[in-house]
């Protein structure tokens, strides 16, 4: 019975994770970047689909560039910040450095 509730706390965290906090973090990501370099951001969302609008009208090719590989680094940026004690902690951050 105890390896059924630890399985069933990695299917949790796994599914957590792969749910709601990475596509928070990613979408974040996104908008960081693009309130960084002058773009706007006009729609944040994550149900039913993840998403984030940005107006980047009067920004550059390169700024564009910068918010799309926000949405992938950020993440990985924040998860190597992150010093986690125990094992959940551990475990969510790995899946978020793995996706």
């Amino acid at each position: 019975m105890k390896e059924f509730v630890k399985i069933l706390g990695v299917f949790f965290f796994g599914l957590l994770t792969a749910i709601i906090i990475y596509p928070t973090l990613h979408e974040g990501g996104h908008s960081l970047v693009a309130i960084s370099v002058g773009a706007k951001v006009v729609d944040f969302t994550l149900f039913p689909l993840p998403s984030v609008m940005c107006d980047v009208f009067d920004v550059g090719n390169f700024k564009i560039a910068l918010i799309g590989f926000g949405g992938i680094f950020i993440p990985y940026l924040i998860s190597f910040a992150l010093k986690p004690k125990s094992f959940w902690m551990w475990y969510t951050n790995s899946i978020v450095r793995g996706i």
